[in-house]
C-alpha cells in the first residue's frame, strides 16, 4: 500500500482482489446512504455542500473502479477514512456534554487529519503518483 510504484506494474491489468471489491462496494454503499438520509434528516447550513460533497464522492469512487484505478483509490480511502472515527467520538462526546473528553478527542482527530491530509497525502502519494505517471507514461 505506501509503495506507490506497486499502484502501476501491470496497470491497467490489475487483478482486483476481493477485500478491495468489498470495501468498494461497502463505500459506495456508505455514501449512497449519506446522499439519501441527508433528505430526510435535519436540515443544516451545509446541506447543499455536504450533497455536491458526496455526489462527487461518488463519482470519484466509480471513476477509479472503472479506469482500473483501484489500487490508487483504496489508499485514498484509507487516508481519508481513518479519521472518520475520531471525528464521530468527537460529536457524540459533544452531544453528551462531556466537553473535555469531546475537545481531548477533537485533538487527536485534528492531528490525524493533519498527518494524513496535509503530510501524507501529498507528499506520499501526489508526487510520487506524478513522478510515477511521468514514469509509466514515457
Amino acid at each position: 500500500m505506501w509503495d506507490t510504484k506497486e499502484y502501476w506494474i501491470n496497470y491497467p491489468k490489475h487483478v482486483m482482489e476481493d477485500d478491495i471489491y468489498w470495501y468498494y462496494t461497502i463505500e459506495l454503499g456508505f455514501y449512497l446512504s449519506l446522499l439519501v438520509s441527508q433528505f430526510f434528516d435535519i436540515k443544516r447550513k451545509d446541506f447543499w455542500q455536504m450533497f455536491l460533497h458526496h455526489l462527487v464522492t461518488i463519482f470519484l469512487l466509480v471513476f477509479s473502479y472503472v479506469c482500473n484505478f483501484t489500487r490508487v483509490g483504496s489508499f485514498v480511502f484509507f487516508l481519508h477514512d481513518c479519521v472518520d472515527f475520531w471525528l464521530e467520538l468527537a460529536k457524540l462526546a459533544l452531544y453528551l456534554k462531556a466537553s473535555k473528553l469531546a475537545d481531548t478527542v477533537f485533538i487527536i482527530f485534528a492531528i490525524i487529519w493533519f498527518i494524513t491530509r496535509i503530510l501524507i497525502f501529498p507528499f506520499r502519494f501526489v508526487i510520487f503518483l506524478f513522478y510515477h505517471l511521468i514514469l509509466y507514461l514515457s
